[in-house]
């Protein structure tokens, strides 16, 4: 019979080593297969998050379009009313140019019916003024004609009176002469032109046109002259023995003679009433007063005053 062999202990190490061993295998497995995962996740997430930071920079570029979409919608908002306010405005002035053009055509309407009116005055108008131009030449030619015989009658008058002033002359010359020759030896008596001076200290007293009889004497004397004279004069030659009066330059302030005109004008009226009354008609004497503004030496001396206190005659026409 076989001897049996002894019994060895049970041993289990071998399959725990195993088990253990499988153990290991499968957990470094999971963890190979958890890496792998941990590493295609975080890949996963690393791409996420750069497509998050795209994403934010779209995000972010499109903010900014948006805002700057936004700015140029206020823009164009204000652009649009300022529009609408313009269009608004362009609509009242082309209502009121409207208006205005329907006034004009009224006033043009209005115009012209005037203007046609006007027109039928103006032809009636022109017809006038030809019929007065037709008249008018008519009297041009009349005037013509009274101008020619005016020129000759005013020729004939110039030569009338150049007679007139040749014969005028004469009897001055004539007149002087003789006033010269009855005065002959006076002083104060002198011929200067057309003129016969006669010097007033000899005829009125200071500030006075009252003759002295001296004076008075000298006058007569001028009247029988003249007299004598007058009837070799031709009635056609109207003729006027002139009396001035005249003064220095020294004022008089009296109630009688307010100033030197009053004096020679006086004094040259007395003048006159002494060839008046002498016989020498009215109608051929005349009075003028001059005060001091006629002096024939300007200085302010006595021999200056003497001179420039005259009465001086003159022999003119009317």
């Amino acid at each position: 019979m076989a001897r049996s062999r002894p019994r060895r202990p049970f041993d289990f190490w071998p399959g725990f080593v195993d088990a253990a061993t499988s153990l290991i295998i499968a957990l470094t497995f999971v963890l190979l297969i958890f890496t792998v995962g941990q590493f295609a996740f975080s890949f996963a997430i690393g791409e996420r998050d750069d497509v998050i930071d795209r994403l934010q920079q779209q995000l972010q570029a499109l903010a900014l379009k948006l805002g700057l979409a936004e700015e140029k919608g206020r823009k164009l908002e204000d652009a649009v009313a300022q529009l609408k306010a313009t269009l608004a405005t362009t609509e009242r002035e082309r209502d009121a140019a409207h208006q205005r053009i329907l006034e004009l055509e009224g006033r043009m309407t209005v115009l012209q019916g005037e203007i046609d009116a006007h027109t039928v005055i103006r032809k009636e108008l022109n017809r006038q003024l030809e019929a007065l131009n037709a008249a008018l030449a008519a009297a041009e030619a009349k005037a013509t004609e009274k101008e020619r015989k005016l020129a000759e009658l005013e020729q004939a008058i110039n030569l009338a009176l150049i007679v007139r002033l040749r014969e005028l002359e004469q009897y001055r010359s004539e007149l002087f002469a003789q006033l010269k020759a009855a005065l002959e030896g006076n002083p104060n008596v002198r011929i200067e032109g057309e003129r016969f001076l006669l010097a007033d200290d000899i005829l009125f007293p200071s500030g006075s046109a009252e003759l002295t009889p001296e004076g008075r004497k000298r006058i007569e004397q001028v009247a029988q002259v003249v007299k004598a004279l007058a009837p070799k004069i031709p009635r056609t030659l109207p003729w006027v023995l002139q009396i001035e009066g005249h003064t220095d330059r020294r004022p008089i302030n009296t109630p009688q003679y307010p100033s030197n005109w009053e004096l020679s004008t006086a004094r040259a009226m007395a003048v006159v009433r002494v060839l008046r009354d002498a016989g020498i008609p009215p109608e051929h004497l005349a009075a003028t007063g001059y005060g001091e503004y006629h002096p024939i030496d300007p200085r302010d001396t006595p021999p200056a005053y003497a001179r420039n206190r005259r009465i001086e005659l003159r022999l003119t026409t009317r």
